[in-house]
């Protein structure tokens, strides 16, 4: 059994408003062998020096987990780090996870497994143990004072200089009882360094504009007075000169915790000095600075780190739209701002790891980055939260969310990741990993039928455009059950892929009896009977009208979009699929106008109208004015402003704009829709080895479209080619407009 070490049995809790220092552990030690293996794991989060010199793989290291399920650990090969005498191993811990202390949200302050940080650490020459955690270690009180990822972290830097003379015994703490599994996610880098464009004063202290939303946090660099107190708060608006933090406090926050929320404290000792929080990572734009004088508010007190998983970027999209253009960018943005080791819906007001989020945004994550890595160690995590079958809504978690907060549309990430990771990547592997829970959900869900047959579990549509996530304009048991028919047919398909025809059968035949079930009580006339765009949409995605009814169907489709003002009327879910019918039956300008004009609400309004430079979370009309930030309704509740789920128009740009359809890792389809009403596109990607670049371009009465191919199989679905030239990898073939 390995043998954890804690610095102290208590720990932070701001219910009580008690605060506990982030402990460091050290060893010194003699080595006389030839190779040298660490491994360490870590119930919290961890930063780790050997011989003075850090060697953690990145931010926020090994991952975040419900310790209870999987607890990790990370190796490292310290051979070149050490001596023959006086070694020095370091372990600095941090709250992580393990001990959030979220309020009033998600109960994560009654977690099972809540209590002070603890690791352990094993130092090997080959499989033979050297050195482990045991009573030979000290433990000390380091100047981070208070830490918490989902908050903020304070520091005394007055403390640094005892920081390592009231050494004390460490305690034996209990082994996690979670698999213990080596970490093999993508790390959590830096990428960029931001300088402020413009900083003003507010109030007590100053305003630093960085111009872009993002996450990370801030590396202060002051020539400071020993007790000088610097506080940064980090939000997304500015209203009236002033920032304003309530659209990051206005879910799952109690009163105790908005205090705390996105604030960072530093105490400064004598000199020049800089600070940069270890266990913390916010989201914002803007950061206000209090107890600093005129001449220390500089261009270089700040300096924001951005952060997140060391996703490569593989896809690139660009028109000659400029909107679309933002949009997009918006998109990835919003994307790589939310990647801390699992795909989160927001990086400041929750940090939670939501399924449906990820069920919506995948397709496109994996045309613009490579997160195959990090998904697949999520779906670890998801198969361990699975509980008799039922999946939670967020994951980790401990209990929350699986009585709410999850269902159809949340559940399909079950599906939904090895079904876009196998396409992508041609691995078997992910799939054959999820099959066994895949196999305990089908069960689970038969227990939620209603009597009709339907599926009146779960979240259902949501942030539908004018309604009200608590009262749906879209049934949740239409929704539900339009989402159950998609899992259906992905778990068939999943099924096949490893060879399992009775697993496929069973999917097929609960398919096949949910489309009748719903036919028979919400379809007459080509018609879903709510009569809202996101049913008539899903309904035509997910194959439920006959192939007689389709044309008829789309008719309907079209006629809702007119009655809602010619403008989108969805949902999430609904936003995912209703551009894809626009674009595949010939009316893909329409798709265009719909995300690009400026009018509300579109995507277009976001970028033009609002600045924004990330995706919010849903679609909320604005006062026309750049000074602050109103609902245009007078309702107070302002969403978040960096939330992915609604960039799903990003994967609709690469298929339909740039007619780039990834079929499987090395196969491709070529079908760009011209009738878009753009004059050129272009886009690329890749997939290790193998690279393809399309470009189109209206030039007089042809469209020259090139198609630079490196490895792929691709198949050309273009009509109208007058002629084509061949040189090397490259094509060019002219296209009558």
């Amino acid at each position: 059994m390995k043998q954890y070490l804690a610095a102290t049995k208590e720990y932070t809790d701001i219910a009580s408003g008690r605060h506990v220092c982030a402990p460091l552990f050290k060893r010194t030690f003699d080595y006389d062998k030839k190779t040298a293996r660490l491994e360490i794991s870590v119930v919290g989060v961890y930063r780790l020096w050997v011989n003075g010199t850090e060697i953690t793989k990145g931010w926020l290291a090994p991952y975040f987990s419900n310790p209870n399920q999987v607890v990790y650990f990370d190796e490292y090969d310290v051979t070149e780090f050490l001596k023959a005498k006086d070694n020095s191993i370091v372990v600095l811990l941090g709250n992580g996870f393990a001990n959030s202390n979220s309020h009033d949200g998600w109960e994560f302050e009654k977690a099972s497994y809540r209590a002070a940080p603890k690791f352990y650490l094993g130092l090997f020459d080959g499989e033979n143990y050297v050195l482990e955690t045991d009573e030979r270690w000290t433990a000390y009180d380091s100047p981070i004072v208070f830490d918490d990822y989902r908050n903020g972290e304070y520091y005394d830097a007055r403390r640094e200089k005892e920081m390592f003379t009231k050494g004390r015994k460490p305690l034996l703490a209990d082994t996690p009882t979670g698999i213990y599994k080596k970490c093999e996610s993508q790390p959590i880098k830096t990428f960029d360094e931001l300088k402020a464009v413009k900083i003003t004063p507010s109030k007590n202290g100053y305003i630093y504009d960085f111009g872009r939303n993002d996450a990370g946090v801030c590396r202060l660099c002051i020539d400071g007075k020993e007790g000088q107190k610097i506080t940064l708060w980090h939000g997304e608006i500015v209203n009236d000169g002033e920032l304003d933090m309530s659209n990051l406090m206005n879910i799952g926050h109690g009163e105790k915790q908005k205090e705390y929320v996105q604030k960072d404290v530093y105490i400064c000792k004598d000199g020049k000095q800089a600070y940069t929080p270890s266990f913390v990572y916010h989201g914002f734009r803007y950061v206000y600075v209090e107890g600093v004088s005129q001449e220390q508010a500089t261009e270089d007190l700040l300096t924001f780190l951005t952060f997140h998983n060391d996703t490569p970027i593989r896809g690139h999209f660009s028109c000659s739209n400029e909107t679309i253009n933002k949009v997009q960018a918006c998109a990835v943005q919003s994307v790589l701002s939310n990647f801390h080791h699992f795909p989160t819906d927001c990086p400041h007001r929750e940090k939670n790891g939501w399924t449906g989020d990820v069920v919506l945004s995948a397709e496109y994550m994996y045309y613009n980055i490579e997160p195959t890595a990090s998904f697949r160690e999520w779906l670890f995590n998801i198969r361990a939260a699975q509980k008799d079958g039922a999946l939670p809504g967020i994951v980790p978690t401990d209990t929350w969310g699986y009585a709410w907060g999850g269902g159809m549309g949340w559940d399909n990430i079950l599906v939904e990741l090895p079904y876009l990771t196998y396409r992508f990547t041609g691995d078997k592997t992910c799939v054959e990993e999820n099959i066994p829970a895949l196999e305990r959900y089908l069960e689970f869900i038969k227990t939620k039928l209603t009597d009709e047959g339907l599926i009146d579990y779960g979240l259902g549509e949501w942030v539908e455009i004018g309604g009200d996530n608590w009262v749906r304009q879209t049934p949740t048991e239409v929704a539900n059950s339009l989402n159950y028919i998609d899992f259906m047919a992905k778990a068939a398909y999943l099924f096949e892929v490893v060879g399992k025809a009775d697993g496929a059968q069973v999917a097929q035949k609960l398919r096949a009896d949910m489309i009748a079930a719903f036919r028979k009580k919400y379809v007459e006339n080509a018609t879903v009977a709510c009569k809202m765009q996101t049913a008539q949409t899903l309904a035509l995605a997910y194959g439920v009208f006959t192939e007689e009814e389709e044309e008829a169907a789309y008719e309907v489709l079209k006629a809702l979009i007119e009655r809602d003002n010619d403008r989108i009327k969805v949902g999430c879910f609904g936003l995912k699929y209703i551009f894809d019918q626009l674009s595949e039956r010939g009316d893909t300008a329409k798709a265009v106008e719909l995300i690009a004009n400026p009018r509300f609400p579109s995507h277009g309004y976001w970028v033009e109208k609002c600045g924004m430079t990330t995706l919010p979370e849903g679609f909320q009309e604005y006062e026309d004015t750049t000074e602050h930030l109103r609902r245009k309704d007078g309702q107070s509740f302002i969403v978040s402003l960096n939330h992915h789920f609604l960039g799903t128009v990003s994967a609709w740009f690469y298929k339909a704009l740039a007619g780039l359809h990834i079929l499987a890792k090395d196969r491709v389809r070529i079908a760009p829709k011209f009738d878009c009403g753009l004059s050129w596109v272009e886009a690329d990607f890749e997939n290790g080895d193998k690279k393809i670049a399309v470009r189109w371009e209206r030039k007089g009465e042809e469209i020259a479209l090139t198609v630079e191919n490196d490895g792929f199989a691709v198949t050309l679905d273009v009509e109208n080619v007058v002629r084509e030239e061949k040189k090397d990898n490259k094509t060019n073939y002219y296209v009558k407009a």
